[in-house]
């Protein structure tokens, strides 16, 4: 399990915050927890040359290691979790891409002045994505369910087209979760 902070170009990650009534301890509970009754875990991202999908148990696998080896995280720790990234509940949305788009293109970097404003410009807007995810985990930090486990998984494409897969397949839609994008 890999830990990110921050934003990371060029490659794709996101954190899973896990609610949890207990960590499943064998593989067969993390198969019935996520997974009931499949065989196949389907590529989001086929589209000819990559598998069409894994099987079920290797996907198990991986998870039930990362679990076995997650820490509980307190009141603190998922508050961080939650200001890490990009929480996808605050989905920049096409307002702030068409913003992104308003900056055109990235400067080279000879051109000191040009790009110095255009990094300026990126980063006030990853500031104000920040502060609307920190208003998000405050509220999130009221209602949560503190009495279950919570849990940190992370996945991304650095690891190859089946971590990329786990990272975007929606493998936790059975359990509650947060997800929180590095891109």
């Amino acid at each position: 399990m890999k830990i990110r902070q921050g934003l990371v170009s060029n490659s794709s990650s996101s954190s899973f915050l896990l609610f949890l009534d207990e960590i499943p301890e064998t593989k067969e509970e993390v198969k019935e927890l996520l997974f009931p009754g499949e065989e196949i875990f389907g590529n989001p991202f086929f589209w000819g040359s990559e598998p069409r999908g894994w099987p079920i148990d290797s996907v198990v696998d991986i998870i039930h290691a990362d679990f076995q080896n997650a820490t509980r995280l307190g009141e603190e720790e998922i508050l961080e979790k939650l200001t890490s990234g990009w929480l996808t509940e605050v989905d920049p949305g096409w307002e702030t891409w068409d913003q992104i788009r308003e900056l055109g293109p990235r400067p080279e970097f000879e051109d000191k002045e040009a790009f110095s404003k255009w990094r300026e410009s990126l980063e006030d807007l990853h500031k104000q994505h920040e502060k609307e995810s920190l208003e998000l985990a405050r509220i999130y930090r009221k209602t949560l369910p503190y009495s279950n486990v919570v849990i940190s998984v992370c996945y991304g494409d650095e690891d190859g087209a089946l971590y990329s897969a786990i990272e975007h397949g929606e493998t936790f839609r059975n359990v509650e979760h947060i997800a929180i994008s590095h891109h």
